[in-house]
């Protein structure tokens, strides 16, 4: 289109100037994103060079953020491109004088080409929306708006428009599913079953950071939970991976019941029954109340501080936050699974794998020993994670190779909430290109998603 089509854009945006008091960036955005214009075609045509080239990258969004972006594209072009350009210092210098932080201008340039990646799905114009430098505090809220004014025919709830929620696998069907008059029960792929009091609750919370957790909540609320108790429930279902099956659904409702005047904390009772699951498959809350899951936990104190009191050497005691773990259930929980029996771990079985006729296997570590041994094997420093293996923090995994001589270790492997997120060989080496795909067809297999 060229030189025309940029002419035309400018005189739009000299009408909204007038209607706003500032030139958006839009019109030049637009024409540079769907390669309508070059950049011989733009005034001060240097200055956007490195935007043009920005938008050609196809790095992932990851925040909201202001609206600064849209004055000082037009008004200070030159000390936009000179921040794409910069090294980390100029850039921090480039701010304070454009009085915008530094992660505002990059989240907000991804944020621009996310909006324009999806304009197919538009049902307003963009330039029938006021766009206006706004504050931190409610730059949040700014975002919905456009969302809602781009895309949505019906309100959608905030869960639903956060930039990072969006990005990720099947969010943005789910999006614009609720925004044309859809219901959820009907979104493509939507992976959780509610009831339709679990599905109101989930609608209309807006505390809660994901949609996961406004699942939990809605869950936790049904069963008869107060907001209190609920909110400390979900932390705990997400932290372990609670699997949403009948049995867990009756544990909630079990709580709901029995401990609302309870002061007892619900992590604790989770933790006990996630215990009692993990020591004796055919455990059931039938003919169980209140006061027996009370007594139980005494009785595992007791447990736990014969043990303590037994001798255990200083260096275990220090694994702890307090000198004593009978102050806190989940610490007495996690030293009793390192020092009296092994961690129950994240439920995914060991993976053997052949590839290029050699045979691979990645193994689950569960047992205090085996960690130091992987953390000595190794040289790095795995060995000291053997209270947030206990306390669930993370899950230690080893990729190991199937030798004549015998079995080589290759990778050690962290892994928290289904994300790999940290990924070492020996002496904290990088993964080799054939380790990588390794982990990538574990990964697929089993749902995670590599971070590290």
């Amino acid at each position: 289109m060229g030189h025309a089509s940029f002419k035309r854009r400018k005189l739009a945006a000299r009408r909204i100037k007038e209607k706003y008091g500032f030139y958006p960036a839009w019109p030049v955005i637009e024409a540079l994103y769907f390669d309508e214009i070059n950049y011989q075609d733009l005034p001060k045509k240097k200055s956007f060079v490195a935007l043009g080239k920005f938008f050609k990258r196809s790095e992932p969004a990851v925040r909201e953020c202001g609206y600064q972006l849209f004055k000082i594209l037009y008004d200070k072009p030159e000390k936009l491109a000179a921040y794409l350009e910069a090294g980390e210092y100029r850039k921090k210098e480039l701010m304070q004088e454009l009085k915008v932080h530094t992660w505002d201008m990059e989240s907000n340039l991804r944020e621009i080409r996310f909006i324009l990646s999806h304009k197919k799905h538009w049902v307003r114009s963009i330039h029938d929306f006021e766009l206006e430098c706004c504050s931190y505090a409610n730059r949040l809220y700014k975002w919905h708006e456009l969302l809602m004014h781009l895309f949505a025919k019906y309100k959608v709830s905030r869960l639903f428009t956060t930039l990072s929620s969006l990005t990720k696998p099947y969010h943005m069907q789910w999006f614009l599913h609720l925004a044309q008059g859809g219901s959820l029960r009907t979104a493509p792929n939507f992976p959780y079953k509610m009831s339709a009091k679990e599905m109101h609750i989930f609608m209309e919370v807006s505390h809660v950071n994901s949609i996961e957790e406004a699942f939990w909540y809605s869950k936790c609320r049904v069963a008869g939970m107060s907001v209190t108790m609920a909110n400390e429930a979900l932390k705990y279902c997400i932290r372990y991976q609670i699997v949403d099956n009948p049995f867990w659904n009756s544990v909630l409702r079990f709580i709901g019941f029995h401990f609302k005047d309870s002061t007892i904390s619900v992590a604790t009772v989770l933790a006990y029954i996630r215990f009692q699951v993990s020591e004796n498959k055919g455990f059931s809350l039938k003919g169980k109340t209140g006061k027996s899951i009370m007594n139980g936990i005494k009785e595992f104190e007791s447990i736990v501080e014969k043990h303590w009191n037994a001798g255990k050497a200083d260096q275990m005691r220090n694994c702890f936050t307090n000198r004593s773990p009978i102050n806190n259930f989940e610490e007495m929980l996690a030293y009793y699974y390192m020092y009296v029996k092994g961690w129950p771990g994240v439920d995914l079985p060991d993976y053997a794998i052949k590839r290029n006729e050699k045979n691979y296997q990645l193994k689950q570590i569960k047992k205090m020993d085996e960690l130091q041994e992987e953390g000595k094997k190794m040289s790095h420093c795995v060995g000291s994670y053997g209270s947030r293996c206990a306390k669930g923090s993370c899950a230690i995994w080893s990729l190991r190779e199937q030798t004549p001589e015998g079995i080589q270790r290759l990778l050690t492997i962290e892994m928290r909430e289904g994300k790999l997120v940290q990924i070492r060989g020996y002496r904290n080496r990088v993964a080799t290109t054939e380790e990588k795909e390794i982990l990538t067809l574990w990964s697929n297999k089993m749902n995670l998603v590599v971070v590290g």
